[in-house]
């Protein structure tokens, strides 16, 4: 174990933040969030309807499914290096095969099956059980700091992503953007990537060991704390058997719905509402903007507040905002609720559902808890997008499916209040 002379100057959790900043970036930039803009351009030339591209598109994450269990696992056992490395090289040759579809079977190979495994490895369900192992202490600030990756990736990639498109159509665009990933997530992944910090002799949040001699009782007071501040882990046989473990599925499957058909089906509806393009994209942006200081205030926030407390207020945030957004009637009113508002409550989920999980059942076997819950969520996130897509080509709108999502985030606030209520139930002894 490394004494606080030998100890680096930069704790190696923070490179392993990094990354996650890169793959959370290129993950959304180049995913499901941007897609919104290549989907009526892709609908019009293929002639597909809107239920079938999506059904489609959503093909992907019923793949994912069934390998998030295995992923999990791979995550605990051997750590995240190759498994973000390779999905950043698959991604890459996914997007580019993107431009040679001519047929539904196409998108669905190229996108659905090969994108399965460039996806996978660098979703937060990998970078957020590993950041729970480098950090205890510091878990929501690293958390919110890797996950903002999301949101800088969306806006930093829609300016490129509509110019693309709008100068050398949808085709282009795809190949283009197919060398981004492997420009930058490959590089750092390979270098700063490891397991967890007891592999290279270090622990979490870059606590130290005293050494016992009569040196280091002799050394100068520090300011750093010595000894790691640990917690309880449970195994996968005791989290099933937990009551919290399924009510926080329950909410992860039905804020997944809901988060889900936004991501999917919010650009769409801005311009279906008669705004430009280019509205779409600025009110994107601006839900990108406000959404990045959400992730960094509530990571802050969630290292020194109860995780609990803030989940439910966000989720309550998220369900008023949709409820206020619907319908609306004029570009600024779009811009405050489906931009700020959401922005603000709904863009810090991301944040807030991993750290529920890791401040209920520790750090040791996260990745494999998460990847068993992982199926759930998926097939929740297929759901959502597929109930809008029907609820508009029935109606001619997405207004009904958006009041039906408000009403779920809010019952996913209850089930996070009586998850918290049960925590205790079943817990290990320390």
């Amino acid at each position: 174990m490394l004494d606080a002379s030998a100890r680096p100057r930069v704790f190696h959790g923070w490179y392993i933040v990094a990354c996650g900043f890169l793959s959370q970036g290129m993950r959304v930039g180049l995913g499901a969030q941007t897609f919104g803009f290549f989907f009526k351009p892709m609908v019009e030339e293929l002639g597909w309807n809107r239920t079938v591209m999506t059904a489609a598109l959503l093909a992907r994450d019923l793949v994912r499914a069934t390998t998030s269990p295995a992923f999990g696992y791979a995550v605990d056992r051997y750590g995240p290096r190759f498994l973000m490395t390779g999905s950043a090289v698959v991604l890459g040759i996914s997007l580019m095969l993107l431009s040679q579809t001519r047929e539904i079977w196409h998108f669905v190979l190229f996108y659905g099956v090969i994108g399965t495994f460039g996806i996978p490895g660098l979703s937060y369900s990998v970078i957020s059980p590993t950041i729970a192992k480098w950090f205890i202490r510091h878990r929501g600030k690293a958390t919110g700091i890797a996950t903002a990756g999301l949101n800088v990736g969306a806006v930093l990639l829609t300016p490129l992503i509509l110019f693309l498109i709008q100068t050398l159509g949808w085709r282009t665009a795809w190949f283009v953007l197919g060398f981004v990933p492997w420009i930058v997530v490959v590089p750092p992944c390979l270098l700063w990537l490891r397991r967890q910090p007891e592999d290279m002799g270090l622990l979490p949040d870059g606590d130290v060991r005293a050494v016992e001699s009569e040196s280091s009782e002799a050394a100068e007071p520090t300011n750093d704390r010595v000894g790691p501040v640990d917690e309880v882990s449970w195994t996968v046989a005791q989290a099933l058997r937990a009551p919290a473990f399924w009510l926080l599925v329950a909410f992860e499957v039905l804020s997944g719905m809901s988060i889900g058909a936004l991501i999917i089906h919010r650009i769409p509806y801005v311009t279906d509402l008669g705004f430009s393009d280019v509205q779409a994209g600025i009110s994107f942006a601006i839900y990108g903007v406000c959404a990045f200081a959400s992730k960094m205030a509530w990571g802050f926030l969630a290292d020194r507040y109860s995780i609990w407390k803030l989940a439910i207020f966000a989720l309550v945030g998220s369900a008023v905002s949709i409820f206020a957004g619907v319908g609306s009637s004029t570009i600024w009113q779009m811009y405050a609720t489906f931009g700020v508002m959401y922005g603000l409550t709904g863009g810090s989920l991301v944040v807030i559902g991993p750290l529920l999980w890791a401040a209920h059942f520790g750090r040791r076997h996260q990745g494999t808890i998460r990847g068993v819950m992982s199926p759930f969520y998926l097939i929740a996130s297929v759901g959502g997008p597929l109930f809008a897509a029907f609820v508009y080509d029935q109606a001619g709108s997405y207004d009904a499916a958006w009041r039906v999502f408000a009403a779920y985030f809010l019952v996913s606030a209850v089930l996070v209040w009586l998850a918290g209520r049960v925590r205790n139930v079943g817990a290990p002894q320390a």
